[in-house]
């Protein structure tokens, strides 16, 4: 008996050691770190790129901490603390000597740091070689030259110029952004009457709130921008909002309306020619085009629709629609529900365009899903936050209030467009893609039914 005792002692003392090398030796893994380009490019002559370079860190741990700087002519947008930045470069003519290097640290929280960098040697504009074929060839007409002059517009979120006023603060917000003709302009917001603009008044986006109340019948509120770009050039645009008391010959929306409409975060898309063929081309290549053409302003989500917002959706509906669409849209194969920020997947199409007009009849907004020129629009509107393919855990990252996400990855989302063989076009990729395999990236998808990986959002018409 006693010699029983003695080996179970000593088994349970080399399984507790077993355990605390394994534990030392994973906690002692070395952190890797690739930097990726896109496009994968090392030397830039002026003019090139003028969209930018994404630029990505791939690792092989969790829950590190990011923070990139850089030295030379350009900027970096994005949050520093992300995995991913983009690199703009300046659109001048660069000196034979130039370089950027964009360097990224990580830390994995106890100590450990790792760093790599990635250079850019930028270059005066390169004049084109003489032709040898230049007899025999067609001349293709000059590309459009850049705008000698800053233009300088303001799109608002609702668009509209006069507001009666609801009497509740957090009902009472509108987006403002300011879109310019030229790139690496300063913004700098200003505000003459009435209400307060919050966030960063030196970003191209900011938010107007309306006052709790007027003092007079009659207000109005002049908002201001005014941009300098990387020339030292100025350009001034304002906006004038009237603000008027509540008036009985104005349909008044419910206090249930309003408080609807604030779960959703739409950011604004102008109508216009949008050029698909630089930045994020080869997410864009299914489309076989260099621009798409949009009619009208539109609005569209920040980020897929939650977990939440479908929950309460189905909530709503008869026993025999929930038994239709069952629960793996809220706990995938698994007993524990999921977040209520997450984004949500499998879900069908149908149900999809379902939950678009049941929203709509809620917030009284007109309300669908986008077509596929309208989200490569979106796309390149907000470049900087759509491409998010790779999380580390293998799950589809939560969203994040007032800021435009995951466009390019995270979920493939569903569109309104049909596709000639059945189905719908299904828009970007998931966090299943692979990035590494250039052939799986931004071909033609389509499909029906509801599967992992696939979510939506909706886009908001102005008309």
């Amino acid at each position: 008996m006693q010699h029983i005792f003695r080996k179970r002692i000593v088994f349970c003392w080399w399984l507790s050691m077993a355990v605390v090398m394994t534990a030392w030796s994973i906690r002692a893994e070395p952190i890797a770190l690739k930097l990726v380009c896109d496009p994968d490019v090392r030397e830039i002559a002026a003019g090139q790129f003028p969209d930018g370079i994404l630029i990505e860190a791939q690792t092989n741990m969790h829950d590190l901490s990011y923070r990139w700087t850089y030295t030379g002519p350009g900027t970096l947008q994005g949050n520093p603390a992300d995995s991913y930045i983009l690199y703009r470069p300046e659109a001048v003519q660069h000196k034979q000597s130039e370089q950027a290097v964009i360097t990224l640290t990580v830390s994995d929280g106890s100590g450990t740091v790792k760093t790599q960098h990635v250079s850019f040697k930028l270059l005066p504009a390169a004049s084109p070689a003489p032709s040898t074929l230049a007899t025999t060839r067609t001349t293709l007409p000059a590309a459009a030259p850049e705008p000698t002059t800053e233009k300088l517009t303001i799109l608002s979120d609702p668009p509209i110029e006069t507001i009666y006023m609801l009497g509740e603060k957090k009902n009472a917000e509108i987006i403002l952004m300011a879109q310019t003709s030229k790139n690496n302009a300063e913004f700098e917001w200003t505000l003459n009457g009435p209400g307060a603009l919050e966030g960063d008044t030196s970003s191209s986006i900011v938010l107007y709130i309306l006052p709790e109340s007027l003092p007079q019948r009659f207000d109005q509120a002049e908002i201001r921008v005014t941009v300098q770009n990387a020339s030292g050039e100025n350009a001034i645009a304002n906006m004038i909002i009237k603000l008027m008391a509540p008036d009985d010959t104005v349909p008044a929306l419910s206090p249930e309306v309003l408080e609807f409409r604030t779960q959703f975060d739409f950011v604004p898309v102008s109508a216009g020619t949008h050029d698909i063929s630089k930045y994020l081309q080869q997410y864009l290549r299914f489309l076989v085009r260099k621009h798409v053409v949009i009619q009208h302003d539109f609005f569209i989500q920040a980020h897929e629709v939650t977990v939440g917002q479908f929950r309460e959706y189905v909530r709503s509906l008869s026993w025999e629609e929930k038994k239709r669409i069952g629960t793996r849209w809220e706990r995938g194969r698994t007993e524990k529900l999921y977040d209520d920020d997450r984004p949500v997947e499998n879900v069908s199409w149908q149900d999809a365009a379902a939950y678009a007009r049941w929203a709509s009849e809620k917030t009284q907004w007109t309300l669908g899903l986008p077509t596929i020129e309208q989200w490569a629009a979106a796309c390149v509107t907000y470049p900087g936050f759509a491409p998010v393919l790779s999380p580390s855990d293998g799950q589809p990252l939560s969203t994040i209030r007032h800021k435009v996400d995951h466009l390019l990855g995270n979920l493939r989302e569903w569109s309104v467009t049909s596709c000639e063989d059945g189905g719908y076009f299904l828009l970007g990729e998931n966090y299943m893609s692979d990035r590494n395999d250039p052939a799986s990236i931004g071909r033609k998808q389509c499909a029906s039914g509801s599967w992992n990986g696939i979510g939506f959002r909706l886009i908001r018409e102005t008309r």
